[in-house]
């Protein structure tokens, strides 16, 4: 690692000539490397150096660096290294939004054709994103640099190149705006609108997942009332494209635990919410059929209790979906769940599924003739009995029901 200096402490003279050598080296130190993962410091302080070295040799750094220079600060806003300490890698992800904005100003002032308009492209959303995670102080460094970033001009008035949406941005985001960006309640309003402009709205909902799906309560409020209160200002078929937008990104951060974990509480209270009820209550629709298979893949071979109960909470909430293929399996699922190996998983499950059907009576779920006596079976049954007593009760469940009772053979009743 190199030691952290302010480009004042390092004189241009000395880098002279072996500015390249010095800044991939740099960049070289900042990466991840197998064996290395617990170095968060020696990567922070690498990001930090190459910013400072960057800026110092501004005024002779060949044009062919700044990409390479780029391309450091955004593979360190995606290190989420976590140890006994906590999220390290946040110390990196701050060090890479400094340096954004020192290298991209101190370029600037050098000229717009030094800044690569489609690095920047890339870094408006995904300093979105993490001005909407679950730390206050990396979301408020964030929130920060975006807007310097937003509103940066170079010494003849040139706006920063490639910023993407720029006046939509500008009008949420104004240049003389006075907020607090550390407080949940003052900048998720205003970041949650940009889930409308397609070029950040993958990034947004990466963002909201993290917050909502949290334990933060405080953050899970404000940044929940924020996503429903924007999701139902929102025409009908803007919210059908952020339901398919949420499976994308469901769909290519499968069984990332730090992303799916959270992603299940977060689908819980969209799915409860009533944002997606025209979604949901249209039979044509693919969204539910599509969410219950990402939901199923995720949780194969699962050994986690939690995860599995989670899951569970978006089975049941499914079952309001008027898809009635969607519908049997869920309860299908449900059904396996009934008899897991955890005990917890069982009755959970069991819960779940009784306030789902206390609460969706409308949707018909389970034939009206046989509601009373599928209640009672879910209220009255102990569910943590040996899962060879619970077997018969699960099956007749499963009859009054309407679906095919699980085989024996399933490994999750194992």
């Amino acid at each position: 690692s190199f030691p952290t200096r302010r480009s004042s402490d390092l004189p241009a003279h000395l880098l002279a000539q072996r500015e390249e050598e010095v800044i991939l080296a740099l960049t070289r130190s900042s990466r991840i490397s197998e064996g290395t993962e617990s170095w968060a410091e020696a990567r922070r302080d690498s990001v930090r150096a190459l910013a400072a070295v960057t800026a110092t040799v501004v005024a002779v750094l060949d044009q062919r660096l700044a990409p390479h220079i780029y391309d450091c600060f955004l593979v360190s806003l995606e290190d989420y290294t976590i140890d006994r300490r906590g999220d390290t890698g946040a110390w990196v992800r701050e060090a890479a939004m400094s340096g954004l904005e020192t290298v991209t100003v101190a370029l600037l002032n050098r000229g717009t054709d030094m800044v690569p308009e489609s690095i920047i492209a890339q870094a408006m959303p995904c300093l979105a994103q993490q001005a909407t995670e679950k730390i206050a102080r990396t979301r408020g460094h964030a929130a920060r640099v975006f807007h310097s970033l937003l509103h940066s001009r170079g010494q003849g008035g040139e706006e920063l190149p490639g910023v993407p949406c720029r006046e939509e941005l500008q009008n949420i985001f104004p240049r003389n705006l006075d907020i607090n960006w550390i407080v949940e309640s003052e900048t998720f309003p205003r970041f949650v609108k940009l889930l409308r402009l397609k070029e950040f709205s993958e990034r947004m909902i990466l963002g909201l997942i993290v917050s909502i799906g949290g334990l933060t309560e405080r953050l899970v409020r404000n940044s929940s009332h924020s996503l429903f209160t924007e999701l139902r200002d929102m025409a009908e078929a803007e919210v059908e494209a952020f339901s398919f937008q949420l499976l994308a990104v469901f769909r290519s951060h499968q069984k990332e635990e730090r992303i799916t974990l959270p992603l299940f509480k977060f689908l819980d209270q969209l799915l409860t919410s009533g944002c997606l009820e025209g979604v949901l209550g249209e039979a044509s629709s693919q969204f539910p059929a599509q969410l219950f298979s990402l939901c199923k893949a995720e949780i194969a071979r699962c050994g986690d209790p939690n995860k599995l109960m989670w899951s569970g909470d978006v089975f049941c909430q499914l079952l309001q979906a008027a898809d009635r293929a969607t519908v049997h399996r869920c309860l299908t699922q449900l059904s396996i769940f009934l008899c897991h190996r955890f005990p917890r998983v069982r009755k959970s499950t069991a819960e779940k599924l009784y306030e789902a059907l206390l609460t969706y009576t409308e949707v018909d779920i389970v034939p009206e003739t046989e509601l009373d006596t599928v209640m009672e079976l879910l209220s009255d049954t102990r569910w943590d009995q040996p899962v060879e007593e619970l077997r018969p009760v699960r099956n007749r469940i499963c009859e009054l029901a309407g679906v095919p009772a699980p085989a024996m053979a399933s490994k999750t009743e194992k």
